[in-house]
């Protein structure tokens, strides 16, 4: 299948906009800061983030609304088997990914394994960690049977009955290793067609996920696998950071006067935070996993499930390591990349390389990925962020500026992933889903009257393009706004937050211009995509 454009009609005023309103936004901005009476035209105010001192208390974020104020809702949240309820479906699902990659038609396209993981499953997710934070690790199948092997019942509460509940090596209490295994896996999509191959599909459900996350559940405590190893763990909950959809303790005071930490301990209602979590200290949705445990163990209904705005924890990013950052930085980069490989031009490129070095074609496409789509974007914005402390204030640590600044691209890399995932969902995924539902393992079935159906696509090319410029349009609209709020945490409300901000700027422009770009380039789609 033939995607994309070789004109540019398109790409000309979506360029313009970006680069025309990026001084407007600035300025209203500005314009805000001065009417709230926070702005400090001569610069004499706060510091930022020095070797010296603290950030000031950041500014409110608005609108939240405790959906746990409707009584369906909360008698939901509350109930023992909601979280149940809702894994069966799901594992059964996968269940059946399982068996039709081993013993189903190795064709990528006829096999339920391929099309719904990749198709359906992996082209959607990733909306849902815009919409529903981290909701799906709520529902994830691939680590509930895990979950239910530890605790030694399906929902109900008690001991959790096999495990050894050791503690994870203090070393790895990071997302370093979630963030190997996902370089990792997408260098299984470039390099191996994991995509297409129904069988390599079902291995790495069983070898990447289950299997290790049943080990891991015996060894050590709660949901150990889910926080410190899961190969999507570490990207899901950079991406969640953005959702408009929260959980959170209503009050510090009554958590500080409660002395049961039944969040975090558990009690007859429930299991303690599988994340080890205290909703009391959490400013962001990075590692909670929307259980709803904690909704059901506080024994003073001190927790609430908040809707609010969009982006709220990009600029609360104090208690966030190096190792989350570089995620977001990281997936700056395999988002250009994934697409660049799938470019026409792309073959050229890779075999004029193959010539010169007398390289395989698989070994030249692991290099590259390593060099353009991982070491590139982290040498880029490092030097990026020096620029930035520099012009900001040289007092400013270089870590807090690249931390806090790498979170204002986020929006930047989840619309083009968005974009990207697109394609996959609405393109190919309804003439490739409707029949396997009736065949899933392309045996010649036709249980439900589908297996002949042919459909078109929900989208075709050209609203399907538009509809890609503008997610990561408004994506960078958004990271223009993200920055501007870290800007004035890290530099202070003065003339520095602007200076500090503008090379920042720069580089937002680069990469949402260059993910625009390549969606106007000729692109030689493979069966199915990654």
């Amino acid at each position: 299948m033939e995607h994309g454009h070789a004109e540019f009609t398109l790409l000309i005023p979506f360029l313009v906009f970006i680069v025309l309103a990026t001084p407007a936004i600035m300025l209203l901005l500005v314009r805000r800061a001065r009417r709230s009476g926070s702005w400090n035209n001569n610069g004499s105010s706060y510091d930022g983030y020095t070797d010296g001192g603290e950030a000031e208390p950041p500014e409110p974020d608005g609108f939240r609304y405790d959906l746990l104020r409707l009584p369906l809702i909360k008698r939901m949240m509350k109930h023992r088997a909601f979280q149940f309820a809702l894994q069966l479906p799901n594992a059964l699902i996968f269940l059946l990914v399982i068996v039709a990659g081993i013993w189903g038609t190795t064709l990528g396209d006829k096999n339920f394994a391929t099309v719904v993981t990749w198709l359906v499953w992996w082209a959607v997710i990733i909306f849902t960690f815009l919409f529903l934070s981290r909701t799906w690790c709520m529902v994830c199948p691939l680590v509930s049977i895990a979950e239910w092997i530890q605790r030694g019942r399906l929902w109900k509460v008690g001991n959790r009955l096999f495990t050894l509940n050791r503690k994870w090596p203090r070393r790895l209490r990071n997302f370093w290793v979630p963030t190997v295994f996902f370089i990792i896996l997408t260098w299984m999509f470039l390099n191996i067609g994991l995509a297409e191959n129904p069988l390599y599909t079902a291995l790495v459900s069983i070898i990447l996920f289950i299997a290790p996350a049943i080990v891991i559940s015996m060894v050590f405590q709660r949901r150990t696998f889910c926080r410190y190893v899961c190969p999507i763990g570490g990207v899901i909950g950079a991406y969640s950071m953005t959702a408009p959809l929260e959980i959170r303790n209503r009050s510090d005071a009554v958590c500080r006067s409660c002395k049961e930490k039944a969040c975090y301990r558990g009690n007859e209602k429930g299991y303690g935070c599988p994340m080890f979590m205290m909703p009391q200290t959490m400013e962001t949705n990075t590692y909670c996993t929307m259980c709803t445990e904690c909704i059901k163990t506080c024994p003073n209904d001190n927790i609430a499930l908040n809707v609010r705005p969009f982006m709220s924890d990009l600029w609360k990013t104090r208690k966030l390591g190096i190792d989350v950052a570089m995620i977001v930085v990281i997936m700056l980069g395999i988002t250009v990349f994934q697409t660049l490989s799938m470019l026409e031009p792309w073959t050229d490129m890779s075999d004029a390389m193959i010539d010169a070095t007398g390289l395989s074609e698989h070994v030249v496409l692991t290099l590259s990925y390593l060099a353009l789509g991982v070491l590139a974007p982290i040498l880029i914005f490092a030097g990026w962020s020096l620029i930035t402390k520099y012009l900001g204030g040289r007092k400013v640590r270089f870590r807090n500026v690249f931390i806090g600044f790498s979170f204002a691209f986020l929006p930047i890399a989840l619309s083009s992933h968005m974009a990207h995932n697109l394609v996959h969902f609405l393109e190919e995924g309804p003439p490739a889903a409707v029949p396997v539902i009736s065949d899933p393992l392309g045996w010649g079935w036709n249980l439900f009257g589908t297996a002949n159906l042919l459909l078109d696509p929900l989208l075709t090319a050209d609203p399907l393009h538009i509809l890609q410029m503008s997610l990561i349009t408004i994506g960078y609209v958004g990271a223009v706004y993200a920055g501007w709020r870290v800007a004035r945490e890290t530099f202070g409300n003065n003339l520095k937050a602007v200076a500090g901000l503008a090379p920042m700027l720069v580089l937002m422009v680069v990469f949402a211009g260059l993910n625009l770009y390549l969606l106007n380039l000729p692109m030689s789609m493979r069966e199915h995509g990654h």
